[in-house]
């Protein structure tokens, strides 16, 4: 009886000893491996150290690994923020005034990013949102302002693709690339207001009664009010 009581007791502190559990993450891979140390020593008779152990162990190792998924946490979502390509504000054509039909393309006026949303403003947690693109003409000799929203622009720190197909003087085409693949020039101080080229582009516009006229330009930069 003394020998099978024994084999049954070895038989069951092995299924004890060689049960490993899937580990949750690294920490807790760790807690196994120290709480089968704990197992031996009560094992061994020492029950009250064990358990104690045991309780210390499994306080430590979930503080620790709550605190490292904390932190991936934050650096997921700084990674993100970074990430996030910011052309908001006004673009101006430099060089020279193109003129047609008696209107001037004065700026396109681009906003891809929120930074106020919930009632407050977010500077270190922007959001994305679809991007808008309004392109405003004038006619100089009353200064008349014409503003449109341009549909299905693309906006990225590669390209920038925008389409106004119904305008006063007809269809105007801007395509482009940003010369600055960081984005928030309104918060960099190398950025100068109406200054600083920031995008080179093509301008294509194609009037009412057919004919084109492309014109290749720098556009320079302002964050607006």
């Amino acid at each position: 009886m003394d020998a099978q009581a024994n084999r049954m007791r070895s038989k069951k502190i092995n299924l004890i000893i060689n049960f490993k559990p899937r580990p949750i993450s690294y920490p807790f891979l760790m807690l196994q491996k120290l709480t089968f140390c704990a197992f031996k020593i009560r094992l061994n008779g020492h029950v009250l150290r064990a358990m104690f152990l045991c309780f210390i162990l499994n306080v430590l190792f979930l503080v620790i690994d709550r605190a490292i998924a904390q932190t991936l946490t934050l650096d997921s979502k700084n990674n993100s923020t970074q990430k996030l390509f910011d052309p908001n504000g006004y673009y101006f054509p430099k060089g020279i005034d193109i003129v047609i039909e008696g209107w001037k393309i004065e700026w396109i006026d681009i906003q891809a990013l929120e930074y106020y949303y919930d009632n407050e403003f977010h500077y270190d947690s922007p959001r994305l949102r679809p991007p808008v693109v309004r392109l405003t003409i004038t006619r100089p000799k009353d200064q008349k302002k014409l503003a449109y929203r341009c549909p299905n622009p693309i906006v990225s720190p590669e390209v920038l693709t925008v389409s106004c197909p119904k305008t006063a003087i007809g269809a105007i085409f801007i395509k482009g690339r940003f010369l600055d693949k960081q984005g928030q020039f309104w918060n960099r101080k190398e950025v100068l207001p109406y200054k600083t080229v920031v995008l080179n582009a093509t301008i294509t516009v194609e009037n009412k009664s057919g004919h084109r006229f492309f014109r290749q330009l720098p556009f320079t930069y302002w964050e607006g009010d």
